[in-house]
């Protein structure tokens, strides 16, 4: 586990969470492939008025465990577009009093977007100014770390305070090994139960 490796807490301070209620089967299955036996798991909800429907607040709900007071959530999705429900899903568990907020998703394309006075704010700025405290998403989109460099270039100071904040993983290791062990009639199970079945599968 990525936390555990770089010496972010243990298995006991962790709280794996869905940023909505679509990606809850997805993070189940994930923590079927994890050593744990105390993990808490929720998924972050839209909270909409009574009267007109519209959103007005993001919430926490437990599905398994306690609450996240001095945890470190981990929320994961398959795609990460404008960031929005990430962002929104960190800032709720931060205001339940987690420790620290990370997401991990596999493709990340990293949408500007537009305010509601027309302004088109950066995927970047709008980390910068999230809750979340760590992003980790895999290079299977290279453009993503294109627009990242280009950022780093055009806005040094942001991207300065940014840095710690960005993880890219190399998964053509992982990859590459795959389809090697394809193409000489080789297993691939060792690298399945290496990696874990659920966790190889969302990356392919």
């Amino acid at each position: 586990m990525f936390f555990i490796q770089i010496g972010i807490g243990d298995w006991t301070d962790f709280s794996m969470g869905a940023p909505d209620a679509g990606a809850l089967k997805n993070v189940e299955k994930i923590m079927r492939d994890l050593p744990h036996d105390r993990l808490s798991l929720l998924f972050a909800h839209k909270r909409r008025n009574l009267i007109d429907g519209a959103v007005d607040g993001h919430g926490i709900y437990h599905v398994e465990g306690d609450d996240v007071e001095g945890k470190f959530v981990l929320f994961s999705d398959d795609i990460l577009g404008s960031g929005s429900t990430i962002f929104q899903a960190a800032e709720a568990a931060k205001k339940e009093g987690a420790k620290f907020v990370a997401a991990y998703c596999t493709h990340a394309f990293g949408f500007d977007e537009r305010d509601e006075n027309g302004v088109t704010r950066s995927f970047f700025d709008k980390l910068h100014g999230s809750s979340l405290d760590m992003l980790i998403v895999t290079n299977t989109r290279p453009q993503f770390q294109e627009e990242w460099a280009t950022y780093r270039r055009e806005h040094p100071e942001q991207a300065q305070s940014l840095g710690e904040k960005v993880r890219i993983m190399d998964i053509a290791p992982y990859l590459g090994e795959a389809i090697k062990r394809v193409g000489t009639g080789q297993t691939i199970r060792e690298l399945v139960r290496e990696m874990g079945a659920g966790n190889l599968y969302r990356i392919i």
